[in-house]
């Protein structure tokens, strides 16, 4: 905070050049440091989803396969009708 004074006091032009980066009405300097302060939380709340979620993949993956795909020496027709419950 002390070193954002210091540079606002140093370079008097400094928060006009600021809001001049801008992208439609997001400040880009701003956005830069909002990414920057939430990454280390991002990385590690990532594992936390990631893991149930492909967790949930895998057992809808195996449930279609039971569901859609023959077993062995099974014939397609025999299929819908053994597996409708």
């Amino acid at each position: 905070m002390a070193g954002g004074i210091g540079l606002g006091r140093a370079i008097p032009s400094l928060p006009q050049r600021i809001d001049a980066v801008q992208v439609g009405s997001v400040s880009l300097p701003i956005a830069i440091g909002l990414l920057s302060m939430m990454y280390p939380v991002l990385a590690v709340a990532g594992p936390l989803v990631e893991v149930p979620v492909l967790g949930a993949l895998v057992y809808v993956a195996l449930w279609l396969r039971r569901r859609l795909l023959p077993r062995p020496g099974e014939q397609m027709s025999t299929i819908s009708a053994s597996r409708r419950t």
